[in-house]
């Protein structure tokens, strides 16, 4: 039996519009966050969702609620799916982490310095927390939003090749998972809810 996901990433934050790095910092949506998420909720209102996942991170949560109010459901919340966290590097932009933390391209990729999680331990906590929601919703078509740097590194995991591409703001990646196939990527990085 196939299981269809949704992850998303969550609508734009001011953090996000100034590109400053931005983790466990509980920032909500922006005007035009709240714009995007409610033209994602729009989007996916022909769509059968059957169950909706969020990082209990507030930006991940008000996109998800907007999908979530118009199909019924309530949105369930998890720390598991929260963006990865940075550490000291929380609120600053590119020139304030190049200049303070010169090997930040160093430490990026694996983390473990800076009070930077380690990349290991966010693929753990994303994978572990997917495998038990797909377990627990076998046949079911659901929704997950979550946060830039954490989805790559879950696809990444579940789909066993490095994935690097800048994952868009309420963007949709689409996945299929069945017991005989594992993960399956039809769609990356969608975002044709926002061309219109």
């Amino acid at each position: 039996m196939k299981t269809e996901l949704y992850l998303i990433r969550h609508g734009e934050t001011t953090w996000n519009a100034e590109r400053r790095f931005q983790g466990h910092a509980d920032i909500p949506l922006s005007t035009d966050g709240i714009n995007q998420a409610k033209r994602l909720g729009k989007y996916l209102l022909n769509q059968t969702i059957d169950v909706v996942y969020a990082s209990d991170l507030m930006r991940a949560y008000q996109t998800a609620q907007h999908v979530a109010v118009l199909h019924g459901l309530k949105v369930n919340k998890t720390a598991h799916f929260r963006e990865r966290n940075v550490g000291e590097w929380e609120g600053l932009t590119i020139d304030e982490l190049s200049s303070r933390f010169p090997d930040w391209e160093q430490v990026s990729p694996h983390g473990g310095t800076y009070g930077v999680e380690k990349t290991v331990d966010v693929e753990k906590r994303m994978v572990d927390q997917l495998n038990q929601i797909v377990t627990n919703n076998t046949g079911k078509r659901i929704v997950i939003v979550s946060h830039g740097m954490a989805l790559n590194v879950l696809l990444t995991g579940i789909l066993g090749e490095s994935q690097k591409q800048r994952i868009q703001n309420t963007s949709i990646t689409h996945l299929i998972h069945s017991a005989s196939s594992g993960y399956t990527l039809l769609r990356l990085n969608q975002i044709d809810h926002l061309q219109n």
